[in-house]
């Protein structure tokens, strides 16, 4: 389902103005090195990063459980973080503080970013 709101999800994300970047961590994720990827459980408070091609990011998780709808239909089951959101995220890793892979992004705009658990 990500594959078909892509389109619109990257049309949505260019309206939101340029997110301010983080400096990425001295320590590569384990999924991005290619690690082992370990289910870990999301909560809200919990601290988040999202590695994309707009920069490394990172935030807190402010909702679980979320349904977020686009043009193209609803998602169910969403993780709302406060991290704004940027153009390309669709699609970036969503890594937990121990570097964990977490789950996907979806899509976000200005002041949010909600991604698809694992």
């Amino acid at each position: 389902m990500v594959g078909l709101l892509l389109g619109a999800v990257v049309a949505w994300l260019l309206a939101a103005p340029a997110p301010q970047a983080m400096a990425a961590p001295a320590a590569t994720p384990a999924a991005a090195t290619g690690g082992p990827v370990v289910q870990a459980p999301v909560y809200v408070g919990m601290r988040v990063c999202i590695a994309s091609r707009t920069g490394y990011r990172c935030g807190t998780v402010t909702a679980v459980n979320q349904t977020v709808c686009f043009p193209d239909g609803c998602m169910f089951g969403l993780v709302r973080t406060n991290i704004p959101g940027g153009p390309g995220d669709a699609g970036a890793y969503v890594y937990n503080g121990s570097g964990a892979f977490v789950g996907t992004v979806v899509g976000g705009n200005a002041s949010a970013t909600w991604f698809d658990p694992i």
